[in-house]
């Protein structure tokens, strides 16, 4: 893993916890596009994975 790669992990984590606490809040609208972007960074991530195991 590269220092960036570990950014995405640690924000991706950061995220999971503040989209924990909007589903136990009740705020659907801001889960639901935190949610989105955690789908986002792990495609990211995955994406950049596959990059750079056909280098």
């Amino acid at each position: 893993m590269t220092s960036g790669n570990i950014d995405v992990h640690a924000l991706i984590e950061k995220l999971q916890d503040i989209l924990k606490f909007l589903d136990e809040n009740e705020f659907a609208i801001p889960a639901i596009k935190v949610e989105e972007a955690i789908n986002a960074l792990q495609q990211i991530q995955t994406d950049q994975s596959a990059g750079k195991k056909t280098d």
